[in-house]
Order: structure tokens, then sequence, then C-alpha cells
């Protein structure tokens, strides 16, 4: 398989990254070290099998990002969150759903995955799930794909709630058709808070 022109792979056991266009961005790969070197940052990779996959933060965080800044620690406002999944919940939300994407000390729910413990390394069945993912294409495709195959084979009990941009054109737009709207929210809408950066410009 030859593959040109690629940052990322999207639907795959595990993140594929082109060292050389890595390269041509700036970045410096060191394989002897496994770590790579770009924007001032440092990401960590380690080899699995035969394979060298990255941490679906260091990936994500490595490809050129549609909104410049760190987008690992934003959290919706507590309020907001209620306001959505009160009426989908018998007990109190917050520990009625399981939280996928969350940072230690960030956290809406009270369980959920994290990233040391990747929420795409378990079944998204038996459970109410909700997702704020990091904005970015890739991520979102494949959480919006892998919940709805999970979700084909448990649609009795399993039930999603997820934030997402309303970017029409982006390659998964197609799957939110399969979902039902609950709430759009106007450009410029302070609903997301970020640990020592102020809160988050929704305008972007």
């Amino acid at each position: 398989i030859v593959l040109t022109d690629v940052w990322y792979i999207p639907q795959q056991p595990h993140n594929l990254l082109s060292v050389s266009r890595l390269e041509d961005a700036g970045a410096v790969v060191d394989i002897s070290t496994r770590t790579v070197h770009l924007h001032g940052k440092t990401f960590k990779f380690s080899r699995r099998n035969g394979t060298y996959p990255w941490a679906e933060t260091a990936s994500i965080a490595a490809v050129r990002p549609r909104i410049t800044r760190d987008r690992a620690d934003w959290q919706l406002f507590d309020s907001v969150f209620r306001q959505l999944a009160d009426k989908f919940s018998t007990d109190d939300p917050t520990e009625q759903w399981w939280e996928l994407f969350r940072k230690p000390g960030n956290e809406v729910c009270r369980d959920g995955y994290d990233v040391s413990n990747s929420a795409f390394d378990h079944p998204w069945v038996g459970k109410d799930f909700y997702g704020n993912c990091p904005f970015e294409e890739q991520f979102i495709y494949r959480m919006l794909d892998k919940a709805l195959t999970d979700f084909a084979t448990s649609p009795d009990n399993t039930r999603f709630l997820f934030m997402v941009p309303d970017w029409p054109r982006s390659e998964w737009y197609g799957f939110v058709k399969h979902f039902k709207l609950l709430q759009t929210f106007p450009e410029g809408t302070v609903m997301f808070s970020a640990p020592a950066a102020g809160v988050v410009n929704t305008s972007s």
C-alpha cells in the first residue's frame, strides 16, 4: 500500500501519521527516542505489535487544528450539560452519564475515560455516554463512526449525547443525520471553560 499526502487515516486500530509530512511541517522525528518535536511540544509514541501508534491526544494535537489553541482541557459548563441531559436522566446526570473524553480534574461526569484509558479501547454499549471531544475533524469522525457502530450491537440500552461544531462541509457531517439534534448554540456563546486559559472563544 502506498500512501501519499497523508497525515492521518481514520477508522484504523491505531493512528497513522506520515513522517515525511511531519518533517515537511517542521517536525523533528526521532525514532531512537520515539519522540516527535513540533510547535515547541514533544509527543511520545511507543512500539506495539510491530507498529508505532500514538496516543489519541498526541496524534490529534500534532495534526494542524482548525482552532488555534489546545482543546484538551475544554469543559462544558455544568449548567449547560445539565440543561441537555436532565430530560434524559432518572438520577443526577453527572452520575448517570459516562464521560468518554475527559481530563482528570476537569471532568463533568463522575465516571468515564481519560487520556490514560482511551475510550476507543472500550465498547460503547449498555450505558448513557456523553462526549465533548476535541473539535478536530478526524477525532469527531472516529467518535461518531464508533458510536453508530457500537450502538447497532445494543440499541435498547445505549444512548449518546455529543457536543459537535456545526461544520456542514466536514467529512463526518453525514453521520449527524443518525442523531437527534437537541439544541444549537449561537456563535459566540460562552459555554466552555479552560483551566488557566480563560473561556473558549466559540466564534472560530
